[in-house]
């Protein structure tokens, strides 16, 4: 995957345009805004220990937590404990502090990472959005969207939307790479997170280490088993082999190889390629 160099000399930027994006964010977007309020405070007041937490939980009577959604006044809270809270939301420091890990959780992550996608710092994918009562594919025991549904979702073509998203160029390829990289995250981090339903309590690592005759036992750690239906574990790999192989004793082995070949200047085809140079 190629990214725009960062080099000024390979992809020299006009002022006008940086200016003007400046200018947009700081009208817009709320997070900007946000922030810029932060740095503001810092160098009026001179606080040293300044901090600035968007909280991604959402209450139903509990406004005063909840991210900005308007042009209202954001309370800056100094944290005279010292703790932070569990759950790893954005936090912003002063320079010199050690950074925070940004939740994969958070709904302003991409709108973070991605402000020209999302000019008005507007809300992604977060654990409370339920399923609408209108849609006949949920599946059984169904009830919040994962990141997956979202994100397959937000990359489809839509008559009664402008879809700049999918007119962004490398930036939307980047965009796409990410939320793979999003989606893989947390399915991991659930499997790491319940190893008890996955028998994951069977694996005694440094006990069957000895018991198999290891000779190293200090190589030997605590073992996060992937499912079998997590795509490309080892135990994906295995039970896919043995289904093929049933197959192929049940019908018998492939005998063709079928290709479809395609016309580029098909009416379908020359419509997705006018869209994407749009």
């Amino acid at each position: 995957m190629d990214f725009y160099s960062t080099d000024p000399a390979k992809n020299p930027l006009l002022q006008s345009i940086v200016e003007g994006l400046q200018h947009m964010f700081d009208v817009n977007n709320i997070l900007v805004r946000t922030f810029r309020s932060a740095r503001d405070r810092i160098q009026n007041s001179g606080v040293q220990e300044l901090q600035l937490k968007l909280l991604a939980k959402r209450g139903i009577n509990s406004r005063e937590y909840d991210l900005p959604s308007a042009n209202e006044i954001v309370a800056l809270i100094v944290d005279e404990t010292g703790e932070q809270s569990f759950s790893p939301d954005i936090i912003v420091q002063q320079k010199g502090s050690e950074m925070e890990r940004i939740s994969l959780y958070h709904p302003s992550l991409m709108a973070l990472q991605y402000p020209i996608l999302f000019p008005y710092g507007e809300d992604g994918w977060h654990p409370c959005i339920s399923y609408s009562h209108s849609s006949s594919n949920i599946r059984v025991g169904d009830k919040m969207i994962t990141q997956c549904d979202f994100y397959a979702y937000r990359l489809q073509t839509r008559l009664q939307e402008s879809n700049s998203l999918l007119l962004s160029g490398k930036l939307f390829q980047q965009y796409m790479v990410n939320a793979f990289a999003v989606i893989e995250a947390e399915r991991l981090d659930w499997m790491r997170t319940h190893q008890s339903k996955l028998r994951g309590h069977y694996y005694k690592d440094l006990l069957n280490s000895y018991l198999r005759g290891d000779s190293d036992i200090k190589l030997s750690g605590k073992p996060v088993i992937l499912a079998a239906s997590h795509t490309g574990s080892p135990r994906y790999k295995y039970e896919n082999f043995q289904d093929a192989m049933a197959i192929c004793k049940w019908i018998g082995y492939p005998d063709l190889f079928i290709t479809f070949t395609c016309n580029s200047n098909w009416p379908e085809i020359q419509l997705m390629v006018d869209l994407i140079r749009r």
